[in-house]
């Protein structure tokens, strides 16, 4: 494949020393080091928790869920990387949709200009986020660190470490939260071009197609399950993990925003943060939702050609997908939920239900 919307998250990779098939020494310290920094923060924010009520209790969380957020991501990256290599490996089979013609074409080339006009906004949209925590010791004299710790004893070293820790784990989560998002969000629109290809074809078949193109059709879509499966898997854990961390953090801003008399500049800050959340979560229900949809849509692709004109054995490899294309096939949120458009709605409904929640039980 000779499209590169997949650059950008592999560079936010690099960034982190994170390079596909690369590992050394000098790597293994370098995690060593960003989990002990990321660790130290949590730690630190974390015994907050004692020590705050209201708005600040609920300030603190979003502080946790959002440091948790970078370090669960990354150890994310870490445990499979080797699983994404195979899987980004593979797109070396993959059909290249510029020698297709017609519409099909065309409509790949439109969700491929949308990837990379939603690759630039969460890149701004990080960046500005990062860019106003950065800036809280400064503007809110109030305020000493990014998110509220507790520290005991009274240290300025100590201080020193830990806001300092929390700059540096803000500006990692930048290529580590990125880099990790923009890899999946390219690949599955590059998978789900790979479906609506091979649906394209599927349609196409005539008494005119010989028997060799339409195995390798047969295989094609073989392959391409195989990946799916491959794709649920790896990311069956990670899916949960952002359903909860997005409906923890939203809540606390929301929280934070409505009922704590901020600032303007604070209250625009946590809405734009809320809003990139959202927007986060929907880089994985949205893909996942559209590779379903094609999945399912080889069946009708089929039924639609002719078919029934084929060999025997061909008819019945084409019965065998059309019976596996109307299986229920989706992406798992940790076994709980589907992956889809719907579950991204409910995140933001259940968001709205959990601040109601939160706020009868701090405010008692």
């Amino acid at each position: 494949m000779d499209d590169d919307i997949l650059r950008v998250g592999l560079s936010f990779l690099k960034l982190i020393g994170e390079y596909m098939h690369y590992n050394s020494i000098k790597l293994q310290i370098w995690r060593c080091f960003n989990v002990t920094t990321l660790m130290i923060a949590i730690w630190f924010t974390t015994l907050n928790l004692g020590h705050a009520a209201g708005a600040g209790y609920m300030k603190t969380i979003e502080g946790v869920s959002t440091l948790i957020h970078i370090l669960l991501k990354y150890l994310f990256i870490i445990n499979n990387k080797s699983r994404i290599e195979n899987i980004l490996d593979d797109r070396s089979k993959f059909w290249n949709y510029k020698n297709f013609q017609g519409k099909v074409s065309r409509r790949i080339k439109i969700r491929f200009t949308f990837v990379k006009f939603a690759q630039r906004y969460l890149i701004s949209t990080m960046f500005f986020v990062v860019f106003m925590y950065w800036l809280r010791p400064y503007l809110d004299q109030s305020a000493r660190f990014m998110y509220d710790c507790w520290i005991y004893p009274d240290s300025i070293v100590l201080e020193a470490i830990v806001l300092g820790c929390q700059y540096y784990t803000l500006g990692a989560a930048i290529p580590i939260v990125l880099g990790c998002d923009f890899v999946y969000f390219a690949y599955t629109f590059q998978f789900a071009s790979q479906l609506q290809l091979l649906n394209h074809e599927f349609r196409r078949i005539t008494v005119r197609t010989t028997p060799e193109r339409i195995y390798d059709y047969i295989k094609h879509h073989q392959f391409l399950i195989s990946i799916f499966k491959r794709i649920s898997s790896t990311y069956f854990w990670m899916l949960l993990f952002h359903y909860i961390v997005t409906l923890a953090t939203c809540c606390c801003q929301l929280y934070i925003v409505i009922l704590r008399k901020a600032e303007s500049r604070e209250m625009l800050a946590s809405f734009i943060y809320n809003l990139a959340l959202y927007v986060e979560f929907g880089y994985y229900a949205f893909p996942a939702d559209i590779l379903v949809s094609e999945l399912r849509d080889i069946s009708n692709a089929i039924y639609s050609s002719c078919w029934y004109d084929q060999d025997i054995k061909i008819q019945k490899s084409l019965l065998v997908i059309m019976m596996q294309a109307q299986r229920q096939r989706y992406m798992s949120v940790g076994g709980i939920v589907e992956m889809n458009v719907d579950t991204f709605s409910s995140v933001i409904r259940k968001t709205f239900s959990f601040y109601t929640v939160s706020k009868n039980i701090l405010n008692e």
